[in-house]
């Protein structure tokens, strides 16, 4: 299942790679997390590290994130300092996940926006999220996690049309209630546990959470402790996803 294999991956793997450090003398360890480890039953608003743990999450992947998190966290010692970044929505060149997903699902008719798609959303370009990494690395406070982002907001409609504007792909206009996108989310995920059907179900309510509601983010305390400064500007990294792909061709982008 989906949740045996993430947490072969990602808690059985955190722990092999925290052995393997207190093994080798690595004075400091970095996980690369993610703001979905704290996401709940409610948004996130406005959230910041003081933000608990939740009951339940929205998916197995957010769970065994969020158990790998409390694992390495918890293992900080003076020995071996553990620290978390948590990045929001990483994009960028050579992105193999987000931007391609958002093409296949717009050339496809799939794409659709979750109350109109005019939430807002944090995001965090790669370059920043390097950036995090290697000052956490450096100065992150044994036990700690920090939230990762490109600054203020924007709304994620917005931001997903210029995404894949850079690759000549005009986005939609169809929209889709949040009540009607997450029962239809929690509906086909229970007929794929139930019955024995091939492959992933097309949509799932943790995809369904991540892209169609509100989730801003502060980074306030990466750059007080760590001197984070997320020095990669929107625009320049869409600026650089637009010649990337003039560079590839018109055969490439399709």
């Amino acid at each position: 299942s989906d949740l045996d294999q993430l947490n072969r991956t990602n808690v059985d793997g955190s722990r092999a790679v925290l052995q393997a450090a207190r093994s080798a003398g690595v004075p400091r360890l970095v996980l690369v997390s993610t703001e979905q480890v704290v996401l709940g039953d409610r948004p996130l608003v406005d959230a910041d590290e003081a933000w608990p743990y939740p009951a339940r999450w929205p998916g197995p992947y957010a769970q065994t994130k969020a158990e790998a998190e409390r694992l390495v966290l918890a293992a900080s010692t003076p020995e071996l300092a553990t620290v978390a970044v948590r990045p929001r929505l990483v994009w960028g060149r050579g992105d193999p996940t987000l931007l391609p997903a958002l093409v296949d699902a717009a050339r496809a008719g799939k794409l659709r926006w979750v109350d109109g798609g005019d939430h807002l959303t944090s995001t965090t370009h790669v370059r920043n999220a390097v950036e995090g990494v290697l000052a956490a690395a450096e100065r992150g406070r044994g036990g700690e996690a920090y939230f990762l982002t490109d600054g203020e907001p924007v709304p994620f409609r917005e931001f997903a049309t210029v995404l894949l504007a850079t690759q000549g792909v005009a986005a939609p206009t169809d929209a889709v209630s949040g009540r009607v996108a997450r029962a239809v989310a929690r509906g086909t995920g229970a007929l794929w546990r139930v019955l024995p059907l091939p492959g992933r179900p097309p949509v799932d309510l943790a995809t369904v959470r991540v892209v169609g509601e509100t989730c801003t983010l502060r980074d306030d305390r990466a750059r007080w402790e760590l001197g984070y400064e997320g020095k990669v500007r929107r625009e320049e990294g869409l600026a650089e996803l637009r010649a990337e792909a003039a560079d590839a061709g018109p055969g490439v982008r399709g």
